[in-house]
């Protein structure tokens, strides 16, 4: 007994298929480059070089904070309010970023 309907035929599965490749544009240019061709290495390495140079300084808050209470006498409470103005500004800056960045197209 056949599990196929009646009169319904299915083409034999093909014997080699295709392997999935990159466009060969993108496997010419190297790792950085865009599928147009762009090489895009030097903006990897800017924002890489930006992004460890951001999380430095946001690492040294911690370690400036206890420096800053000894050598300007500050209190706790005022140098809570270092980090806490130190971290304001993610906020208040994130504001116009988005704002702008929404003029200009980016969103």
């Amino acid at each position: 007994m056949s599990t196929q309907p009646q009169g319904a035929e299915f083409p034999p599965p093909d014997p080699s298929p295709m392997p999935l490749q990159a466009p060969p544009s993108a496997l010419d240019q190297g790792v950085l480059a865009t599928y147009d061709g762009k090489n895009v290495t030097f903006t990897f390495v800017l924002l890489v070089l930006l992004f460890a140079l951001w999380s430095f300084c946001n690492g040294m808050i911690d370690v400036m904070d206890k420096h800053f209470q000894k050598e300007l006498h500050l209190s706790l409470a005022q140098s809570a309010r270092v980090q806490f103005t130190h971290y304001l500004g993610y906020f208040l800056m994130a504001l116009p970023a988005g704002w702008l960045a929404t003029k200009l197209g980016y969103v």
